[in-house]
């Protein structure tokens, strides 16, 4: 797999973190609820230190924290490019230098999660609520023994929805009661449900639906809007807890007023950070939730919940999608982009499955052709319309992409007979192009000096020749997505896979690290791969558990210090961090330990470390080196626990670092001279050799000359003896100063060719004579008069089978490679461990697989070309396969067929392993899977399954964890499939086995159990004919044979889908038994409530009725109603429901002896219809339809209330007067709490 290194102002090589400093020149969006943030969630990997238990595949992670999942304008390293899936676009309204207080260190912690679950809840509810931040809370969102046993008691978890529910009709638009942090500690544990077994049951959506009421009581105060910070703050905190748990239709229509409000609003709300970051919450998490649906087991969207019933909501989107060039912006493109994105989603519950698809066809014309949102729109329908408009007409997404790529990177440019490639911007300078070339030499320059060599480790990799594409700014870098798949929430990556670096032109305003600054950084990096480390980043020993975070990093920030004679300068850039109280600066252990989970500040303490050891202690400094380049894992983990617990080293490290802060002022920031900028003068070149060597003094020199876009290059290798050897660090001592010396020597000569000379030394040797002896390499800029034909490398080509059978011999020919001036070597390498240095080989392969067979041809001129081809080889696979061949990370290279009872052996060779298999289903009928895992455990990985023919969805998944097996069953139609298999933080080994009618195999699995479903509603009144839906029960296996249901009240059914009434009010539990064919039972229970008739209308309030959905009525207009808002008992807001059928003005008043508490009357979109006007009687009108009105306190007192909807002009007669009394009179004489049971004698009254 691909390796990415994501770039920015720190320029650093990361894994995405679940904790991490916010760096403070980061530039990327944050998206969160707390203080007007945002944290992005499906952006953000894993954290390593989590266990991942990820069950639905590569299902949307949840929501995390914002100091975990800050989206930095780094660096970072993601194990592949990304899949071409749309994802939200990242508002890039706030920088860290707007939110500087959101750095850890600025907060006192307080607390640990260990601490608040040893606490009784209403003591750890009241802390929380009263904390300053969340992140007071030191571990919240990170898995660990205190975070288990908080999380893993399920009372503590509802005693938090419990409380916010009661607390939800308290908060105002000026004090939010703490609610946003007890939802932050609340949605940390569905979080860390999703990754660790150890809290599974979270992430179930039964556990998250038990949210769903308090998310409802939220939104039924009438601050869920948008207005003061508050307002704002509780917006986005609903938008987060939605993110988290669950939907239901109401949920989602409680939402319209919110992206309505939004879009009337756009101009203002648009410049508005806070209301940005609430409105990116609500839409992001509804269609999180929505777009969830397709990894629980269906993708047939029609058959949802949300089918058909939230179109009103959908349209509100449209609207976004809908807003056009006129409102777009730079403040704005990230809104206009997500309407368009979510038409993908929200168009397959929309009630006109062409509604969305038509929106996005209009879009193509409404949007810049090429521009952000036409790409946006085109990556849509590629993945949820098959790349076609909703006339059916075919887009040519790759077709258009290479448009794209022509328009925004126009610019290209070779260097060193092709081995540097550039591609730019139109507005990317020639002279940046030019000094970053030249940067590229000096930084080469003084890292091989340091390393003592410059051969690379591996020939024949993509980074023989290294890319680099600059686009114009960092608006235009959006479409690295759309052209590589490549996440562009960061300021640059470099990809080692394909020894491409991507980045892009930024302006003072956008970076105070300079574009010169952050390549050196990534090139460094591009450096240590191809020179230093053995194998990919990312792979090996070395590189597990973090090891080598510090060193990469800390010597990426060292290297970008390079010149051309002071060797690797201090950069003041770098010394900020370390301006802090002395004891507040990190240890040696805590630096040499450090790794990305570390925070930002491990650049910098690294970095100086590496600077005390480059200035001070070479000798420590070659042997860390020389144990990375050996890949001597023991030997180096030994060094840093050595050098960890060596005191002296520490004082001595804590004393550079005071003296690094002593002269900061004293500090620059290393460039490239304009030297290397000016015009060359004309001479040849035999007589800059000359004259170069009359002071290098060099034997055996070598002159090559490199072909440039520019001005061409020269390089003048040849062997210098030194003095007697004192030792290899002595003798490099010596040969620096010479080199350095002959440097300055050749400026002050008159050819002003040499101030563009770089130069190094390798291949430290001593002679028979006891002389020290290197290898040196000066290299500079050519005059425009030396004409340099960029030398013709030899062509290579094979010819040989493409497919063979195992143990058969193949025969290789080399001989119709060609080169003009004669081939003189041949190297084939086979692929599996073997090569050959023949003409024309014969080989045989002994195991089955797909063999990457290369062959390299060398030239007198000592060109080399490389060509490879893919030889498949297979066996009889008469019983299927039995074991898995290397490479088999892509459907392409699935191996297979597997054949039901062959077992199939495998392995995860590293983390974040990807293994695809193939087989083929005979007949419809079961299929279990089971992957038994051997030094890891089930949960340490995951399988899933995908149909041939439809790649996007999953069709199956491992379902249970027994013992080390994986398991799962599904239900098969003929056709192929496809098993992947993929593992997280550990390796090991596996064996697949597979039951049911697979290949030419037939094993009967065991019989499992049907599954049985229940749609019904959860209220509903006495007498009221209730539907009772079981047809959506299942049984993968089999059919469903036998329905048995219960109702609870000593009724029973075995229809399918029965409708039932109920002679009394209370509560229920209706179940219903399932059989299947085989005798196997499965049984469900649900709960209904069943509440007295309020026909033909209501006239006293029973609780509980909080809620829309809980709302009492009908009430009978022209009645008067009498109901109590209880504070003791958490009760702050009643609702009711009326319906009209003609327009009609009616009057509301109410009479009550509190005065804390309001009403107001709203339309089921949510739309206020009516509230006080302080005139005694308020008068409204309304057209057909069905009205809500809410009665709530803010108070701490109880408030007994009567009030009247009618269609007089009057107010409240005296007769109504006198009964209201009454009545009032007649509430103050009853219990707290008005009960059904009480309902008759407040009627009485």
């Amino acid at each position: 797999m691909k390796n990415v290194k994501k770039s920015s102002e720190k320029n650093v090589r990361r894994k995405p973190i679940s904790k991490a400093v916010l760096c403070s020149v980061c530039t990327a969006m944050l998206v969160s609820t707390c203080g007007n943030s945002i944290v992005l969630a499906n952006q953000i990997k894993n954290p390593k230190r989590v266990v991942e238990n990820q069950s639905f595949g590569n299902k949307k992670e949840p929501l995390g924290s914002l100091a975990d999942l800050a989206i930095k304008e780094e660096s970072e390293t993601v194990d592949k490019a990304g899949d071409g899936e749309p994802i939200l676009t990242t508002p890039s309204f706030l920088k860290a230098t707007d939110v500087e207080s959101y750095s850890v260190e600025r907060i006192s912690a307080k607390y640990t999660m260990a601490e608040l679950a040893q606490m009784p809840y209403d003591q750890m509810i009241d802390i929380v609520c009263n904390l300053d931040s969340f992140r007071q809370i030191t571990d919240l969102f990170v898995y660990n023994d205190g975070n288990q046993a908080f999380y893993g008691d399920k009372q503590r978890v509802q005693a938090l929805i419990d409380n916010i529910k009661s607390k939800a009709p308290t908060y105002t638009s000026t004090d939010n009661k703490g609610i946003p942090t007890l939802i932050e500690v609340l949605r940390s544990g569905y979080y860390l449900g999703f990754y660790n077994p150890g809290l599974s049951y979270l992430k179930t959506r039964e556990e998250k639906s038990k949210v769903i009421p308090a998310i409802k009581a939220l939104q039924a105060n009438s601050n869920f809007r948008f207005g003061t910070s508050k307002n704002d703050e509780m917006v986005a905190a609903v938008g987060s807890l939605i993110w988290n748990s669950a939907t239901d239709v109401e949920v989602i229509n409680n939402c319209i007023p919110i992206v309505r409000d939004f879009v009337d609003n756009f101009d203002i709300h648009s410049l508005d950070n806070a209301k940005g970051t609430a409105f990116y919450n609500i839409i992001g998490s509804i269609e999180y939730d929505i777009s969830s649906y397709k990894y629980e087991g269906s993708t047939d969207y029609t058959k949802s919940q949300w089918y058909g019933k939230i179109d009103n909501y959908i349209e509100q989107v449209i609207r976004v999608a809908n807003l056009g060039p006129s409102k777009l912006n730079s403040n704005t493109a990230w809104i206009i982009n997500n309407g368009i994105y979510m038409m993908g989603t929200l168009g397959k519950v929309h009630s006109d499955p062409k509604r969305c698809h038509q929106v996005l066809t209009d879009c193509l014309s409404l949007y810049e052709y090429l521009g952000e949102q036409y790409f946006e729109v085109i990556n849509v329908l590629s993945y949820n319309y098959d790349s076609k408009d909703v006339n059916g007409n075919l887009l040519d997404k790759d077709k258009i992409i290479e448009a794209g790529k022509q328009k925004y990177l126009p610019k290209k440019y070779s260097f060193d007979n092709g081995s540097v490639q550039f591609q730019t911007g139109d507005k990317v300078t020639e002279e940046k192009v030019q000094r970053l070339y030249w940067a590229l030499k000096e930084v080469k320059s003084q890292l091989f000096r340091v390393i003592g060599r410059d051969n690379p480790l591996e020939q024949g990799n993509a980074d023989d020749v290294l890319t680099v594409v600059i686009y114009n700014s960092p608006k235009e870098y959006k479409f690295n997505k759309i052209f590589n798949n490549l996440s562009v929430d960061n300021g640059g990556m470099y990809i080692e896979g394909d020894g491409t670096f991507y980045t892009y032109e930024r302006t003072i305003e956008e970076s105070y690290l300079s574009l010169e600054e952050l390549f050196r950084h990534e090139l460094t990096h591009y450096l240590q791969g191809r020179y230093m480390v053995p194998g990919m980043w990312g792979s090996g020993a070395l590189y597990e558990n973090g090891r080598l975070n510090w060193y990469e990093e800390g010597g990426a920030e060292l290297f970008a210090g390079s010149t051309r004679y002071d060797g690797v300068k201090v950069r003041k850039t770098m010394i900020g961090t370390l301006r802090v109280d002395p004891s507040a600066r990190w240890s040696l252990s805590k630096t040499l330990n450090a790794t990305y989970d570390s925070g930002w500040d491990m650049y910098n303490y690294a970095w100086a470390f590496q600077n005390y050891l480059y200035e001070n202690r070479k000798d420590l400094y070659d042997e860390l080196i020389s144990k990375i380049m050996n890949n001597d894992v023991a030997g180096y983990d030994a060094l840093r626990s050595k050098w960890s617990n060596d005191s002296a080293l520490n004082a001595e490290y804590q004393k550079h670092m005071q003296k690094l802060v002593d002269n900061y002022n004293s500090y620059d920031v290393p460039m490239v001279s304009d030297a290397y900028l000016a015009t060359i003068q004309e001479r040849d070149l035999n007589g800059i050799v000359q004259e170069l060597n009359s002071v290098a003094n060099l034997s055996n020199g070598v002159t090559t000359t490199q072909k440039s876009h520019f001005d061409n290059a020269f390089t003048f290798r040849g062997t210098y003896v030194g003095e007697k050897s004192q030792g290899k660090l002595t003798d490099q001592a010596a040969m620096d100063k010479v080199v350095n010396n002959n440097l300055k020597t050749l400026d002050t000569h008159s050819w002003n060719g040499f101030k563009t000379l770089t130069a190094y030394y390798v291949n430290h040797r001593v002679d028979n004579n006891g002389n020290f002896v290197f290898d040196v390499v000066y290299t500079g800029k050519l005059p425009k008069n030396i004409v340099v034909e960029q030398p013709i490398a030899p062509v290579a080509k094979i010819v040989a089978p493409s497919s063979a059978k195992v143990n058969t011999n193949i025969e290789f020919k080399g001989d119709s490679s060609t080169d003009d001036k004669g081939i003189t070597s041949y190297a084939w390498n086979f692929g599996d461990g073997t090569t050959s240095t023949e003409v024309n080989p014969t080989h045989s392969f002994a195991k089955p697989g797909k063999f990457t067979v290369t062959l390299t041809v060398k030239d007198t001129e000592g060109l080399e070309n490389t060509i490879t081809q893919v030889v498949t080889v297979t066996q009889d696979a008469t019983n299927g396969i039995t074991s898995e061949v290397e490479p088999n990370n892509n459907y392409a290279d699935a191996n297979g067929p597997i054949f039901a009872g062959t077992q199939v052996s495998g392995e995860f060779a590293k983390s974040n392993d990807n293994d695809y298999y193939y087989f083929e289903v005979k007949e419809e009928g079961p299929v279990e899977i089971k992957v038994t895992t051997s030094g890891m455990t089930p949960d340490d990985m995951n399988w899933i399954v995908y149909a041939e023919n439809d790649l996007n969805n999953l069709y199956a998944w491992k379902q249970d964890s027994t013992g080390n097996s994986a398991v799962g069953t599904f239900n098969a139609k003929p056709g192929k499939y496809y098993l992947v298999n993929y593992n997280w933080d550990k390796s090991g080994s596996y064996t697949i086995d597979i039951t049911g009618k697979v290949g030419d195999g037939t094993v009967t699995p065991e019989n499992q159990a049907p599954t049985a479903v229940i749609v019904a509603p959860t209220t509903a009144n006495v007498g009221e004919s209730v539907s009772f839906n079981g047809a959506q029960s299942s049984d993968a296996d089999g059919t469903i044979v036998g329905y048995s249901w219960n109702f609870g009240d000593g009724s029973t059914s075995t229809q399918v889908n029965p409708s039932h009434s109920f002679s009394s009010a209370g509560i229920y539990d209706v179940s219903l038994t399932v059989t299947d064919d085989k005798g196997l039972t499965d049984t469900l229970t649900h709960t209904i409530e069943v509440k007295d008739t309020q026909v033909p209308g209501t006239n006293v309030e029973v609780e509980p009725n909080n809620s829309e959905s809980q709302a009492n009525g009908p009430i009978k207009l022209g009645e008067l109603i009498s109901g109590s808002l209880d504070t003791l008992s958490e009760d702050y807001t009643d609702k009711f429901y009326f319906e009209v059928s003609k327009k009609t003005t009616l009057n509301f008043t109410i009479q009550s002896e509190g005065t804390e508490y309001t009403w107001n009357i709203t339309d089921e979109d949510g739309n206020s219809v009516a509230y006080p006007k302080g005139e005694g009687k308020d008068e409204f009108t309304v057209n057909p339809g069905k009205y809500y009105v809410t009665i709530y306190t803010w108070g701490n007192k109880n408030i007994d209330y009567t009030f009247k909807i009618d269609n007089n002009q009057g107010g409240v007669d005296e007769a109504d007067k006198k009964a209201a009394e009454g009545v009032i009179n007649k509430i103050n004489a009853l219990p707290d709490r008005i009960t059904l049971e009480d309902k008759k004698d407040v009627e009485e009254a």
